[in-house]
């Protein structure tokens, strides 16, 4: 009952800013990443000479974001970044895949294209998906929260260092 009243006291007195949004958001720097990779990959599927170079390059870039996040000492964001990139297009290209499967009941010579064309779509808004979730959302600093055990308490006070 004491931490219930503690908790509402602190909340009424609080000042409006107090529970603003305050870790860093490093987010342009994947962003403009992303976007460096995604041109590569568009030029390396355009490209008639010498296709591979710009198609590796923007295979390889798609790491970028991750790398970003350890570079700023987030390894757990680094995780969600990979999961997101590597789990999104998998969903996307597989409901892709679903939706072109129902749009093809005959079975015909064309519907290999269709169904390729499903997968190719999917993969790719599920790409543009994780990327944005990458950049937007899961690239911020998280709070670090250093227990202390506070003197003259009776119990475990949680102080907190936030950047």
């Amino acid at each position: 009952m004491r931490l219930v009243t503690c908790l509402v006291a602190y909340f009424a007195l609080a000042p409006d800013n107090t529970f603003a949004d305050e870790r860093p958001w490093y987010g342009t720097e994947i962003i403009l990443a992303d976007a460096t990779a995604d041109a590569f990959l568009i030029a390396g599927i355009t490209a008639d000479k010498w296709p591979n170079i710009p198609w590796t390059i923007g295979v390889v870039g798609q790491a970028a974001g991750p790398l970003i996040h350890l570079l700023h000492h987030e390894g757990g964001n680094a995780t969600y970044s990979v999961l997101a990139r590597s789990l999104l297009p998998v969903f996307g290209a597989a409901f892709g895949y679903m939706v072109a499967a129902g749009s093809c009941h005959d079975r015909s010579a064309g519907c290999g294209f269709v169904l390729a064309g499903g997968l190719i779509v999917g993969g790719t808004v599920g790409l543009a998906g994780a990327q944005m979730l990458d950049g937007a959302v899961i690239a911020r600093h998280r709070p670090v929260v250093v227990p202390l055990l506070g003197q003259g308490t009776t119990g475990l006070a949680l102080a907190g260092h936030w950047r």
